[in-house]
Parts: structure tokens; C-alpha cells; sequence
């Protein structure tokens, strides 16, 4: 097992991170709360590109660091949430509101699946886990941060 334990769903650490996830997507938008949109332009900005890179290499980064699970066709970004973090990727730069319109529906029911559910092997600190949850908390993150200023 090389040293990382097994994921449990529920577990402390799973338990641990949904808190965290759900207590930075309320406290961020509301200590921003006062900002207008143009304000928090940098800011929507750098969230956006962070959210594309990550699922543009995602099929790069995961079957270099788990050969024995993922191979690159498996990871092109086709699931419901990398589709997601696209759409509310494009929002923030754009500004479309169909764009949210989708990817809030199919984000808070794909995302809310992947975080309660995860198909992950090892607990924290694996990096399997650590880019699991960063993945999906940044569409968590951004769906509630312009839930926040619509």
C-alpha cells in the first residue's frame, strides 16, 4: 500500500474535506460580497485558467503518476464534470449566463455525486486524492462563488 491507507467513504478524511471544500465555497463569496464584477476581474480571471489547465492535462498528468489505473483516452475531459468546469470556466471570462445555467445543474449533481461517492483508492495525503479534490472543489468553489454574484 506504500504507506498511504485505504480510502474509506466517510471516512475522517473524506468527511474532513467535504467540510473544507463546503466552508471555503461560503466564507470566500461572502468576504467578497462587496466587490463589483469588475473588481474581481483578476480574480475570475486566474480561477477560470486554473480550472481549464487543470482539465486540458489531466489526461496528461494522471497516467504519468497512476500508469496502473488510468490511461490517456479514459481521462479526456467527457465526463459530466469536466464538461462542467468548462462551461463554468467559460462564464467566468465570458459572462454567458446559459453557460451557468448548465454547468450549475450538471455541476452540483455530478460534483455532489463525485465528492459523497469518490472512485478513489487512498486516503490523505495520496495524490490521487489531493487532485480528486482539487478538481472537483474548484467547480464546487466556482459554482457557488457566481451563484453568489448573479
Amino acid at each position: 500500500m506504500n504507506g498511504f491507507y485505504e480510502f474509506k467513504i466517510f471516512g475522517i478524511d473524506h468527511i474532513l474535506a467535504i467540510f473544507f471544500l463546503i466552508i471555503i465555497s461560503i466564507f470566500i463569496p461572502i468576504l467578497l460580497k462587496g466587490k463589483s464584477r469588475n473588481d474581481l476581474y483578476l480574480f475570475t480571471s486566474i480561477l477560470a485558467l486554473v480550472i481549464i489547465v487543470n482539465e486540458f492535462v489531466k489526461p496528461f498528468y494522471y497516467p504519468y503518476l497512476f500508469p496502473e489505473r488510468y490511461e490517456f483516452f479514459s481521462m479526456l475531459p467527457f465526463h459530466l464534470c469536466n464538461l462542467s468546469s468548462f462551461l463554468i470556466a467559460f462564464h467566468l471570462l465570458f459572462n454567458k449566463k446559459l453557460l451557468f445555467n448548465i454547468a450549475f445543474f450538471w455541476g452540483i449533481g455530478g460534483c455532489s455525486m463525485a465528492l459523497t461517492q469518490p472512485d478513489i483508492s487512498y486516503t490523505f495525503p495520496h495524490p490521487h486524492f489531493l487532485l480528486y479534490f482539487f478538481s472537483h472543489g474548484m467547480l464546487f468553489f466556482a459554482i457557488f462563488f457566481i451563484f453568489n454574484y448573479l
